[in-house]
This record gives structure tokens, C-alpha cells and sequence, in this order.
């Protein structure tokens, strides 16, 4: 199974993510991530529903994905975290750094106005 897809939405890219976030995979979703970041789309979404763990390289290197899309003008959105990771990024204070929103917030912002 591919670490992640992409659906093109416009100018907003969703990358669902098909698995954990950890060493074992980050450089596959990074390559994913890259490729959409090229496009210069005005919103990436990544969609956490299928994540059930992360682990602490997966948070840097979301932090680091998250400066590279300011560096390109493009807004970050995660969306559909389930309960302990969303509790992570809490204790990490990391919910006051990303845009986290639950999927329907998410379609109603974005996926609907374009």
C-alpha cells in the first residue's frame, strides 16, 4: 500500500495519509509532500483518518513540512485526527502551530467554496 494518495481539488491538494507517521515511512510521504509543494497549490490538506500513531520524527517533520508551505504561500490544513493523536499535538502544543480541523469543517471551508 502507497504511504499516502492525493486528490486534486482545484488549487487544494488532500493527501490522505494510509498509515502511521514514523521513520519507517517519512521519507515517502516527504516525496509525496514535495511533489504537491512543486505545484504551488493554495491549500494542502493532509488527512490524518487512517493515522493511528506518530511518532516523534513524523511531528518534526510535519513542523518542517508546515515552514516549507509559508515559505510557498500555501495554508496547511490537517484534518480527521483521532483522539491520542490530537491529544499529542496538545501536550506538544502543536494544536495552536497547525490548522486542525475535523473533516467536515474541512470540506465545508474549502472543499465547497471551490
Amino acid at each position: 500500500m502507497d504511504v499516502a494518495t492525493v486528490e486534486e481539488h482545484g488549487k487544494i491538494v488532500v493527501i490522505s495519509i494510509n498509515d502511521a507517521i514514523t521513520i519507517q515511512n517519512i521519507n515517502q510521504l516527504e516525496k509525496v509532500w514535495d511533489e504537491q509543494l512543486k505545484k504551488k497549490p493554495r491549500v494542502i490538506a493532509i488527512n490524518f483518518a487512517r493515522v493511528e500513531r506518530i511518532d516523534s520524527i513524523g511531528l518534526s517533520h510535519l513542523v518542517k513540512m508546515s515552514r516549507n508551505a509559508i515559505i510557498k504561500e500555501t495554508e496547511l490544513i490537517l484534518y480527521s485526527l483521532n483522539t491520542p493523536i490530537l491529544d499529542l499535538f496538545k501536550i506538544a502544543r502543536l494544536d495552536t502551530f497547525f490548522n486542525i480541523l475535523i473533516e467536515s469543517e474541512f470540506k465545508d471551508k474549502y472543499l465547497t467554496k471551490y
